[in-house]
């Protein structure tokens, strides 16, 4: 189990955490008339200033899992999600629009580029559903919610410094 400041863990790896969160966008990319998936590499060392890429060249989107640590050296659940809606969003940028490759390629790339603003509109717009998507499919818990299941494994809470609210 892997825990999160923002009281989430998961129950599998992270290539399938994020896989996962690539799956929930397949509708949006069946609308685009996008066949396929980007391949997901999961890379477990800091990158000094990404939290993950999408390489046009082989459709490939890197998560940077080092750069996702909040407090507690946990990993945040909600970013990394984030990061991968971001990602995946610039996938569907480079196979639906020729304007992808101009902008990247700009001197006027950068945070306020078009193509960025709208990957952030993306991620923001689609986190909550995603998270609701992966807590439908078992890859995520709201320890809240999970409260008798934890009671099992009290050395989880005690390491992670967690307390049980009574109801």
């Amino acid at each position: 189990f892997f825990l999160t400041k923002k009281q989430y863990f998961i129950c599998c790896t992270y290539t399938k955490l994020c896989n996962e969160i690539m799956f929930y966008t397949s509708n949006d990319l069946v609308k685009m008339g996008i066949k396929y998936y980007p391949k997901v590499k999961v890379n477990y060392y800091r990158h000094k200033e990404k939290l993950g890429h999408y390489c046009p060249n082989n459709n490939e989107i890197v998560i940077y899992l080092k750069n996702h640590i909040g407090q507690n050296n946990n990993y945040e659940i909600g970013q990394i999600v984030d990061t991968i809606l971001h990602e995946v969003r610039h996938y569907q940028q480079h196979k639906t629009t020729k304007e992808f490759f101009e902008e990247l390629n700009s001197k006027n790339y950068g945070y306020n580029s078009n193509i960025e603003k709208d990957a952030r509109k993306y991620a923001r717009n689609n986190l909550r559903n995603c998270l609701a998507y992966l807590k439908q499919k078992n890859i995520i818990y709201r320890i809240a919610n999970y409260i008798n299941l934890m009671n099992d494994n009290k050395f989880i809470l005690r390491k992670y410094n967690i307390n049980l609210i009574k109801k």
